[in-house]
This record gives C-alpha cells, structure tokens and sequence, in this order.
C-alpha cells in the first residue's frame, strides 16, 4: 500500500464490495484527513425482530488495522450489540482479496 489516501481514493470508487457471507458490504464514511474509511452492510439484513449488519473499519495510519465486526440492533431499541461472525479462514481470504488496493487498480 503506498498512503492512506490511495487506498481511501480506491475504497471511494467501489458501490460494493462482495463479502461472501449474508450481504454486500460498501463505504459509507470515508475520512481522508485521518486516513480512514467505514464500511457497513448495503443493505443490512433486517427482519421483523432486528437488524444485523457487518462493520469494517479500515484505518492507513502506521501499520494499518482492519477493524471486522458483526453488529446487531433490536427493532425499537436504542443501541447495538456485537455478534459473532461466523467466518472460515477460505472466506476471509476472499473478503480480504475484495479490498481494493492500488496494485489491484
């Protein structure tokens, strides 16, 4: 990766991102000052009780870190909850293969 700002620019550029689990993923808060950039499920799975979506948060500051989470929220009620994600190894390689980077541009 060459700077935070390329891989916010190529994270920009993408509607969706296929997470190959329960829905698609894309940013929708891209902060270049801090180099970081939020991405949630689009759309989240909602039903008649909830609504789960994935989080990530991409940060370019020093090393870099990749915040991955599963969130839930109760229809009605105030708040979040974090669930377990259930995720194989084969599957994050995948997720992680979709980010885009400039040497993928």
């Amino acid at each position: 990766m060459q700077n935070g700002h390329t891989l916010i620019e190529a994270l920009a550029s993408k509607q969706n991102l296929d997470t190959y689990q329960l829905e698609n993923i894309g940013p929708i808060e891209i902060d270049k000052r801090s180099s970081q950039v939020l991405i949630r499920s689009i759309p989240p799975d909602r039903t008649y009780t909830d609504t789960q979506f994935y989080e990530v948060l991409l940060s370019a500051q020093s090393n870099g870190t990749f915040l991955f989470r599963r969130y839930r929220a109760e229809n009605g009620q105030p708040g979040r909850e974090s669930v377990d994600i259930h995720l194989t190894l084969e599957t994050l390689h995948k997720l992680v293969d979709t980010i885009p980077t400039p040497e993928k541009e």
